[in-house]
């Protein structure tokens, strides 16, 4: 198996991927490999490897490692052995929350004033 992974090393190198690239495939594919402890690659391996990803890292790691073995298996022609990345929800909106002291605002403006401020914040 070590020997399939060097010649995913050289496809790699032949797709001009960089360094840190095929470093980090080779380098998932490896630990992957040594996770199965002498098992057949096969979905149900994959899909089980998922999991302990899942409960070991956080969501955008277990994507980067799922891709370079999705990368593995599509050049191997095990294409059925891939999975789906984690659904990461991403915030569109980031929340900036002001706090104003109520005694400190008073010493700065009058009442009506801070009234006025808080209501258009």
């Amino acid at each position: 198996m070590l020997q399939q992974v060097k010649e995913f090393e050289k496809y790699l190198i032949s797709e001009e991927k960089s360094k840190a690239t095929i470093t980090k495939y080779t380098h998932d594919v490896i630990s992957f490999i040594q996770w199965l402890d002498g098992r057949q690659i096969n979905k149900a391996a994959v899909q089980e490897y998922k999991q302990w990803l899942e409960n070991e890292y956080a969501a955008k790691s277990v994507n980067s490692i799922l891709s370079s073995l999705n990368s593995f298996f599509e050049w191997s022609n095990l294409s059925e052995c891939r999975v789906k990345s984690l659904k990461i929800q991403k915030n569109t909106f980031k929340s900036t929350k002001i706090t104003i002291c109520h005694i400190y605002m008073q010493e700065l403006v009058d009442e009506k004033s801070f009234f006025l401020y808080t209501y258009y914040l």
